[in-house]
Order: C-alpha cells, then sequence, then structure tokens
C-alpha cells in the first residue's frame, strides 16, 4: 500500500512538472506572437498627429486574402451584410468572442464572414479547427495589405465592422456578445432598407 501511495505521489509530482513546463512553453510562445504583432504596428510616426483616413469601400474588395485552403480571395461586393473581425490566436478577448460569432454564423442569412488574422494561415486554421468553429477565416499577411483606413485605424483586437452598402453600418473595438439580440435587430434594419 506504502509503494502505491509513493508512486501515485512520484506520478502526480511529475505531472505537474509536465503541465508547469507546458503552461510556461505556451506563455512564452504566446507573448513572442504579441510582441511581434506590436512591433507590426509599431514606427516612427507613432502617437503622431494623423488626418484620419476615409473608409475606401473599393480598397477593401482590392484586398488580397489568404483563404483556408491557400486560395487567393477577395472580400464579395454584394449585397449582403459583411461581418468583418480582426483577431489572432493568442488574444484571449478574440477567443472569448468566438463561440458567439459561430452562434451568429450558423443562423445568419445574407452575411458574409470574414475573419482576417495576420497570421500564417495553416497556424490559424489549425488553432480554429481545434476550437471547433467553422466560419470562414482568412489571412491578410501584413498590415500594408490593408487598406490605409484599417492601416491607421487598427492596432487592437478584437475590432469588428458591418459594412453594407459600401458605409460601416456598425463598428466594434474589443470583445462582444455577436449572437444577441442588438445585432439581430441590427442586421433586420439593415436588410430591411435594402428592399
Amino acid at each position: 500500500m506504502k509503494q502505491k501511495v509513493i508512486i501515485f505521489c512520484i506520478g502526480l509530482f511529475t505531472g505537474l512538472i509536465i503541465w508547469f513546463a507546458y503552461d510556461r512553453i505556451d506563455s512564452h510562445n504566446s507573448a513572442q506572437a504579441y510582441i511581434e504583432y506590436l512591433n507590426q504596428y509599431e514606427n516612427d510616426e507613432f502617437l503622431a498627429e494623423k488626418k484620419e483616413q476615409p473608409f475606401d469601400a473599393e480598397a477593401l474588395y482590392k484586398m488580397k486574402l489568404t483563404s483556408k485552403n491557400g486560395k487567393e480571395v477577395s472580400i464579395k461586393n454584394n449585397e449582403n451584410i459583411v461581418f468583418l473581425n480582426f483577431w489572432a490566436t493568442w488574444c484571449k478577448p478574440c477567443i472569448e468572442e468566438m463561440p458567439s460569432i459561430q452562434e451568429l454564423y450558423d443562423k445568419s442569412e445574407n452575411v458574409d464572414f470574414y475573419l482576417l488574422t495576420y497570421e500564417d494561415i495553416d497556424k490559424a486554421t489549425e488553432f480554429i479547427e481545434n476550437k471547433g468553429f467553422s466560419f470562414p477565416i482568412y489571412s491578410y499577411k501584413d498590415k500594408t495589405n490593408l487598406p490605409l483606413f484599417f492601416q491607421e485605424n487598427g492596432g487592437s483586437i478584437p475590432d469588428t465592422y458591418i459594412i453594407h452598402n459600401n458605409e460601416i453600418k456598425f463598428h466594434h473595438l474589443g470583445a462582444a456578445p455577436w449572437n444577441s439580440k442588438k445585432v439581430d435587430s441590427l442586421f433586420s434594419k439593415i436588410l430591411k432598407k435594402n428592399n
């Protein structure tokens, strides 16, 4: 009996050491990804006053994205609502809002979803699939591929835009409960005006 207790304690201690080591490695990788993200948005003009860029829908439709299957695609310019969300695998608020985005995606008609990350598409796809999400994700690769409006107004994530008829109808910075009556009402209102 004493030997079983000793073996159990050794196993428990070993498990705790492995968990602690894995957690430290994961935290380090997340911190490195975050530093790379910040460096991408830092430049010599940080905090300098700039005239805000107007939203240019045509530039949005010309932007080149990489889809989950590695194909180059663009945002569709049609009658549908565009749900545009910027996220990253290391961003906890992004991950927290994803279940509500999935629920909204599952029930929404006439809405095109574009969840955009600067990260490698294979890494992002593996992450999303491991979490069990099926909404469409895309990589925009680097900031210079973004329209000027997003280059100058972006930086913090999650960052979400609801766009229709070449206009931003709603913008929200930070995580949100997207599968809500307010969003349903907004979508209905937008589509009703279109008919």
